[in-house]
């Protein structure tokens, strides 16, 4: 009997949804098999603080819905209609959405997709506060590094240390400098975007990004005050992790280091290297408990990662909440994009 197209399309579907959750879950079978026995026995002899593990849940929530709201933020600056209950529902279906697609960018695409189905005549700006809600966040991550690496001072050393701080300095500035100058800038930066376009290789890349922030040079006021809450989120994701390993262990690296440690690690997760990040914040996380702290730290970044992941898995779970008692555009939405993403 020969199957129908139809009957075809489905089993792919299936099958593709299904390694999408394998994947992950295999990443973190490898993870755990790395960890060394006398990390495990550390673990179990260490005293456990479980009031600190769900303060970090709660924070990590905390953190989460602020970023809901920064986005919801971004979209009303263009006059985009998206009451906050809608832009929340939304946005925990995203957050969702992110677990399933390589470089955590599957709830972006989501977000874009519905609303432009919702407000064609904005499509432009629709897609503009998705990405600048991604730079917006990767900037609030920076800051937070940079304040951190100074208000540490000298008392993180070393060469690896030396050039972390070049490098977060390096691109807090710039990052600074061409924000504030593609935003507030006027007439004369549209005639320099306009010569940049037609530099290979970079002027098209450079126009992705400037082309969205010039969007918002009539609502600079939303624009601050949303680079403001992606550096209040950064700082409750360092604390929500420094809880996790003080729950964990009696030496983890201090509130300070974290505040480093976990944007960095934040930011090499992002790549688009493993669904979600997952595995690439856990090894960047150990690899900085290893290098960073001034004083050794008995805490395995590996696991303090682990049970990280563990806090946005219970997170994510608000999404499918969301999704079930959504209206049909929403789910028609999150089907059309889970199934772009799967012909990619």
């Amino acid at each position: 009997m020969n199957t129908t197209p139809s009957k075809t399309t489905s089993l792919k579907t299936v099958l593709l949804t299904v390694a999408k959750f394998a994947v992950p879950v295999g990443i973190v079978w490898y993870l755990v098999s790395q960890i060394q026995p006398q990390q495990w026995l550390a673990l179990q002899n260490s005293p456990k603080q479980y009031s600190l593990l769900a303060m970090a849940l709660l924070i990590g929530l905390s953190a989460t819905l602020l970023s809901y709201v920064r986005w919801w933020m971004l979209v009303r600056s263009h006059n985009i209609p998206l009451t906050p209950t809608e832009g929340i529902r939304l946005a925990a279906i995203g957050f969702l959405l992110n677990f399933v697609s390589i470089g955590a960018v599957g709830g972006d695409l989501f977000k874009a997709y519905f609303l432009a189905r919702r407000t064609p005549g904005k499509k432009i700006e629709v897609f503009a506060t998705a990405l600048v809600d991604r730079v917006v966040g990767l900037y609030g991550l920076l800051v937070v590094a940079s304040v951190a690496l100074w208000m540490i001072g000298d008392s993180l050393a070393g060469d690896d240390v030396t050039m972390i701080r070049a490098v977060v300095y390096t691109l807090t500035l710039a990052g600074a400098a061409f924000m504030l100058g593609v935003v507030l800038g006027g007439s004369l930066i549209d005639r320099a975007l306009d010569r940049i376009l037609n530099v290979p290789m970079v002027g098209p890349f450079v126009h992705r990004i400037a082309d969205p922030l010039r969007a918002f040079r009539h609502h600079t006021a939303a624009f601050m005050v949303t680079i403001g809450m992606s550096v209040v989120v950064h700082i409750l994701l360092g604390v929500a992790i420094y809880f996790i390993a003080a729950g964990l262990y009696e030496h983890p690296p201090t509130l300070a280091e974290h505040m480093v440690i976990v944007p960095i690690a934040n930011a090499v997760a992002g790549l688009p290297i493993s669904l979600a990040g997952i595995g690439v914040f856990e090894g960047a996380l150990d690899h900085l408990y290893a290098k960073l702290p001034t004083t050794p730290t008995d805490a395995s970044g590996t696991i303090v990662g682990l049970v990280y992941e563990i806090v946005k898995i219970a997170i994510a779970m608000i999404g499918i909440v969301f999704y079930w008692t959504g209206q049909r555009e929403v789910r028609e939405s999150f089907q059309a994009v889970a199934a772009s993403d799967d012909e990619t």
